[in-house]
């Protein structure tokens, strides 16, 4: 019995409600939200002109007497070009960095012809390190040779001794 008593209390209160709902309410409240979801799309719009028109005129573009969307528009194209343009250098730096690794850069992605190009690189500035480091000590003889100081010496040298040893050498071996 008490089961039955719970069940019809369950299905009194289940029953839909409808007598507070006001169309005209409704419709007034969606009319609000639709115009100040328009109104805050103008100000969205003017405040992209304003900032559009702002970073071309520090590019030197004039925009006197171009409409908001002409505006907009205008930037969008300057930013479309930019990345036009990004796209082609970075197409014609990895065709020249192709044609400088030669054939073992055919049929490698780019990423595998950019690491390939710093190994490349790498191993090209310890070359120039290695060779400058085997020089380093033919060089300094010569100029022992011909100054009677060493690299080193000269790297210390003052600006006064410096001019000195410069007046020395042109009387020792002229202009």
């Amino acid at each position: 019995m008490k089961s039955l008593a719970a069940l019809l209390v369950l299905m009194s209160l289940s029953i839909p409600v409808n007598a507070d709902w006001d169309p005209a309410l409704e419709a007034r409240e969606q009319a609000e939200a639709k115009a100040a979801a328009e109104r805050q799309a103008e100000i969205d719009k003017k405040n992209q002109a304003t900032a559009s028109r702002d970073i071309l005129r520090k590019e030197g573009i004039d925009t006197t007497g171009k409409s908001d969307d002409e505006v907009i528009g205008m930037l969008n194209a300057r930013i479309q070009q930019s990345k036009t343009d990004a796209a082609q250098s970075y197409t014609d730096t990895m065709n020249d960095i192709r044609k400088q690794l030669g054939k073992a850069a055919d049929g490698k992605s780019d990423d595998e012809v950019r690491l390939m190009y710093e190994e490349h690189n790498a191993r090209l500035s310890q070359d120039l390190q290695q060779k400058a480091a085997d020089t380093h000590e033919e060089r300094d003889a010569a100029m022992q040779n011909m100054t009677g100081k060493s690299l080193e010496d000269l790297e210390n040298m003052s600006d006064a001794d410096m001019d000195k040893m410069a007046e020395e050498l042109e009387k020792k071996y002229g202009q």
